[in-house]
């Protein structure tokens, strides 16, 4: 399984995407009106490495290794 990317030339700022993603983490920017999520930082995901506790972990797919911040 991948990740979903969206791709801002094609995004014509519907909402569907938001409105059927079961776990409401899909979201229009208020400035472009165009879809967004999160993106992991390009593959440096701030949130992980911010996590004090070590309880956000970045998993790679393909390998199932662990990252923490």
């Amino acid at each position: 399984m991948g990740i979903v990317d969206i791709d801002q030339e094609r995004c014509i700022g519907c909402g569907l995407c938001a409105q059927y993603c079961p776990l409401e983490m899909v979201f229009i920017n208020s400035e472009t009106q165009k879809a967004y999520k999160c993106e992991l930082c390009q593959g440096n995901p701030l949130c992980v490495k911010a996590c004090p506790t070590g309880a956000l972990q970045l998993v790679y797919g393909e390998t199932g290794e662990k990252v923490n911040g």
